[in-house]
């Protein structure tokens, strides 16, 4: 018994050795606790808090009869402060510009990020501004900065004016004034993941060759071809893709009536949130004869799809990608596709895309309900 007791304290004192912290070598940093992270307050709620702040800043052009500022250098700085005594705020502001040099400019700058911590503030000023939308100081600019935050902030902006002098000339102030901003509440957006594949979602036939005959009045809502219904052209079947169908201008038939050259404009329109980010829409297209690629009215660069015959199994699909050119609200995606008469016997018109759009906060809300 003897030596079983003295065998378990052995025993212990080994345990207790065993969680006892080593000695630290000499020369190195000990292990120290992990910080403890702080509150951030940058969550998706159903409502964020927006401020509005008018911005007019630089100098305004020569006088006219048609002027309607009066010639100063101007002034604009926007102090934010969070009043919250324990939460870090995470908030964003952009710059809506409605005028520049005397033109009317309508921009929308990208969001910028801010981290607030419990009682700090921070001043958005003419250089910050400038530098956003790209526009030199002391040019003149109009317009607005709006501010998105998840909890309520204090905002005052400041209002300075010098007299028209010189640029090295020094002098007083003519006008100074400060304001308050009130803050609205306005629906949060979601992250956004869109389908927009052919046979998935409703594809528009806005454009058809002038010489095109027994054809709907533009614009008609493009035929989907179920995958069961495709046919033989030319004694080659019709290649296909995994979550797409094929859309034709009309719906085919064995012997359709030959489709004249030119192009035909298939297009999908979708609404982005105002507040969206880091757009992506990627596709795989395989198009009958070869096709251009238009958003928002613009082509996009490659500007034509490689010629090939997509509608053999040879014909792989091709792969593009746009993160540019989207709008807030509507935006349109077209596929002007080109119809050879040269290329097929029977002479199709024909577009499969698998495509899907995402986007950070760019989905509207359809009635806000309860956020989980």
């Amino acid at each position: 018994m003897k030596t079983t007791k003295r065998s378990a304290a052995s025993n212990t004192k080994k345990q207790r050795a065993a969680l006892r912290p080593s000695p630290t070598p000499p020369g190195t940093i000990p292990n120290v606790p992990p910080p403890v992270p702080e509150r951030v307050e940058d969550a998706r709620p159903c409502t964020e808090f927006q401020y509005a702040v008018k911005v007019v800043q630089g100098s305004p052009p020569s006088l006219t009869p048609q002027s309607f500022i009066a010639p100063g250098r101007y002034f604009t700085a926007i102090n934010a402060h969070n009043p919250s005594t324990c939460k870090t705020v995470k908030f964003r502001w952009k710059v809506a510009l409605t005028d520049a040099g005397g033109r009317h400019d309508s921009r929308i700058s990208a969001f910028q990020q801010i981290s607030l911590r419990p009682d700090e503030a921070v001043e958005i000023d003419a250089p910050d501004i400038a530098k956003v939308i790209q526009i030199p100081l002391p040019d003149f600019v109009k317009g607005f900065v709006v501010i998105e935050s998840p909890c309520e902030l204090d905002v005052v902006a400041v209002y300075t004016v010098l007299p028209a002098q010189g640029p090295t000339q020094q002098s007083g102030v003519v006008a100074f004034h400060t304001e308050r901003v009130p803050a609205r509440t306005i629906e949060a957006c979601l992250d956004l993941k869109l389908d927009i594949s052919t046979g998935v979602v409703p594809w528009t036939i806005t454009s058809l060759p002038s010489a095109a005959v027994n054809f709907p009045n533009v614009p008609y809502q493009a035929t989907v071809l179920q995958n069961a219904d495709r046919l033989s052209l030319a004694g080659v079947t019709w290649a296909t893709q995994p979550g797409a169908l094929w859309l034709s201008a009309r719906a085919l038939v064995n012997s359709p009536p030959a489709f004249v050259a030119g192009f035909y404009v298939f297009q999908y329109c979708f609404t982005l949130c105002s507040g969206f980010t880091n757009p992506a829409l990627n596709m795989k297209i395989m198009v009958d004869d070869k096709a251009w690629i238009r958003l928002n009215g613009v082509m996009t660069p490659p500007y034509s799809l490689t010629p090939h015959v997509p509608w053999s199994l040879a014909g792989p699909p091709i792969s593009r990608a746009l993160t540019s050119g989207f709008l807030p609200g509507r935006n349109c995606l077209e596929l002007l596709v080109y119809n050879d008469p040269n290329a097929h016997p029977t002479n199709p018109v024909g577009l499969n895309l698998n495509g899907e759009l995402t986007a950070e906060r760019g989905a509207c809300r359809e009635g806000c309900g309860c956020c989980s």
